[in-house]
């Protein structure tokens, strides 16, 4: 089957062709999301999947997926399982991502997935294990010299006898899976980040699957831009249809000066201005500036963001920026608490059970999906538990009815969105670090409600802790 365009999709679907039973899609996750949701709404025939369908994390082990996708169901109707990040026929490209993640696995401390990583690098970079050592390390993997984790993960490969192929099992299971091939009606979707055609064994692949590509140019040429635009239309159109609106000529470019490239943000930002404009069809300039750049240029969102990503030359500028405009210093110093208190309990849920299924990196979709439902339980118990306590604490005859009121909740407002980012910052601190530094705000708390002294001299200097100090516990 030859590869198709994301755009070409819904004509390949509605062509009548029995549909490949494994299907590649590859390129921007917002297009393979959207891809990926029309593949299932056609295998399906639009209703839910229930129980015929399954999610596996290509980075966290697939065995349990593909033996469910093996295996004959006892119920009527077709099997799907879909893998994202998929370990097949990716581009050297990745290689930097790759050390990424292995870097993400060791500071979680999980070492196995760390050291499969590391091994998939060293073996995708035609480097020789046998011939690293802790002096020349750095330079062959090409970190730098205070990145000595990876060290660790060689030491911890080489006295577990972790081979090559141990590293690269997930991909091997994929093409022993496909090379017998699928029961009837039984379905695997693989979705990553880019593909290499080079690849030993694509060709004979790519004859037998259907292929999706949703990549967007990335080039700064005349072609590269105009072909953006054109996904970046569709977008629009494909979100406002349905809703009977559109986007006028300037409103569409204010919105892209905005966004940049990154179709995902686009796409949340126009969900924004969908709302914002009611019961108008037309969609202007003047509600993208209305919108999205009040809350662009909100100095305390910017402070918080540039804070919680540990950005310390823009906090220290958007504190300044705070101040000049009449902000008393203690106005300051409650949003950093307020930031460190929801980054504590982010963190709390994360490390629990009920965080398994986030990790950093993964899709605004697969957030909602895999995540919101154990957040949305979380804080519904805790409602609850509040709830309890300020019912037992009234008087037995009492009728009146106490909402539970408490700031230890994650979902706040209608959007997930704001929380799908907390989400992310929160991978770049450790849980000491983040209860040394409530101390530490409690403290200055007290001390600038209290006696005399640099105000803001101390904040800057929390501030800057914030930022570069990183606890290792």
């Amino acid at each position: 089957m030859p590869e198709i365009n994301h755009r070409d999709l819904d004509k390949h679907l509605k062509s009548g062709e029995n549909l490949d039973q494994t299907i590649l899609i590859f390129g921007d996750s917002c297009l393979a999301d959207s891809a990926m949701a029309k593949l299932m709404a056609h295998i399906f025939k639009g209703k839910e999947p229930g129980i015929n369908y399954e999610k596996a994390d290509g980075l966290s082990g697939i065995g349990n997926a593909i033996e469910f996708l093996m295996t004959k169901s006892f119920f009527p109707g077709s099997k799907l399982v879909c893998i994202t990040d998929a370990k097949i026929f990716e581009s050297k490209e990745d290689l930097p991502g790759i050390i990424a993640k292995s870097k993400q696995a060791f500071d979680k401390d999980d070492k196995k997935k760390a050291s499969k990583l590391l091994l998939k690098f060293i073996a995708e970079s035609g480097l020789d294990l046998a011939s690293i050592t802790a002096a020349n390390f750095h330079e062959k993997i090409g970190l730098s010299s205070e990145d000595d984790w990876a060290w660790d993960i060689i030491n911890h490969i080489r006295q577990n006898g972790i081979t090559a192929d141990e590293g690269q099992g997930d991909s091997s299971i994929i093409e022993k899976t496909i090379d017998k091939g699928l029961p009837k009606n039984h379905f695997l979707v693989l979705i990553c980040d880019s593909v290499d055609k080079r690849k030993t064994g694509y060709k004979k692949f790519s004859s037998t699957a259907l292929i999706v590509n949703c990549q967007i140019p990335k080039g700064d040429r005349k072609a590269d831009k105009d072909a953006q635009d054109v996904i970046f239309r569709e977008k629009a159109a494909e979100m406002l249809g349905p809703l009977k609106k559109n986007l006028d000529s300037p409103a569409f470019m204010a919105l892209r000066d905005m966004t940049g490239d990154d179709l995902r943000v686009f796409s949340e930002n126009l969900k924004l201005l969908a709302d914002f404009s009611g019961e108008r069809q037309k969609i202007t300039k003047e509600d993208v500036n209305n919108v999205l750049a009040r809350t662009k240029q909100d100095p305390i969102y910017e402070f918080t963001n540039s804070l919680g990503s540990k950005d310390l030359e823009s906090s220290l500028f958007f504190m300044r920026s705070i101040l000049d405009s009449g902000a008393h210093p203690l106005q300051i110093l409650a949003s950093m608490i307020n930031l460190v208190r929801r980054l504590l309990v982010v963190k709390s849920f994360c490390d629990g059970q009920n965080g398994r299924a986030w990790r950093k990196g993964m899709s605004y979709n697969d957030f909602q999906n895999a995540v919101m439902p154990s957040v949305t339980s979380v804080d519904s118990d805790l409602t609850g538990i509040i709830t309890n306590w300020l019912s037992a604490s009234m008087p037995a005859n009492s009728r009146k009815v106490q909402a539970a009121k408490t700031d230890l909740l994650m979902a706040k407002g209608t959007s997930p969105y704001p929380l799908y980012l907390l989400f992310q910052k929160v991978s770049a601190f450790a849980m000491g670090e983040l209860l040394s530094f409530f101390e530490e705000l409690s403290r200055l708390d007290l001390k600038m409600k209290t006696s005399g002294g640099d105000n803001v001299l101390l904040i800057e200097s929390l501030i800057i802790k914030i930022c570069v100090i990183t606890d290792k516990k």
